[in-house]
């Protein structure tokens, strides 16, 4: 496993927090499903683009 993988793999997860995260603050703040949403999908958008160049590097 090289170095984008394990960045891809760490994404993942804190993608999946953000979106946890958020959606378990609802009572707490009005936008948090919001900002959680938002923000697991910039994760999972970069963890998305470290794939691809992990698999880049494979090739």
């Amino acid at each position: 496993m090289n170095k984008f993988h394990r960045l891809s793999i760490a994404y993942l997860f804190v993608g999946v927090v953000f979106v946890i995260g958020g959606m378990s603050l609802k009572s707490a703040l009005a936008y948090s499903p919001l900002i959680g949403w938002i923000l697991g999908l910039a994760s999972f958008l970069t963890s998305t683009y470290y794939a691809s160049k992990a698999k880049k590097d494979e090739d």
